[in-house]
């Protein structure tokens, strides 16, 4: 069994072992689908794009650098 946290809009924000009083009180078993999806997230092409680039002068620079 996990402890889970909420944000407020009711997804999980946090998996734990034990009992987290005040914030992670709520208990499901460890094959819940909100616990499996948690600790095995699935990153989307817009998320691994968000990452690479963290600027306008990144983009700026990725564009010269595929106009090559």
């Amino acid at each position: 069994m996990r402890y889970v946290e909420r944000g407020i809009d009711g997804k999980v924000t946090g998996v734990y072992a034990n009992l987290q009083p005040g914030y992670a009180e709520e208990e499901l078993s460890d094959d819940s689908p909100e616990v499996v999806a948690y600790l095995n997230p699935v990153e989307t092409r817009k998320t691994l794009v968000e990452q690479l680039i963290a600027s306008p002068k990144d983009l700026a620079d990725l564009k010269a650098a595929l106009a090559k």
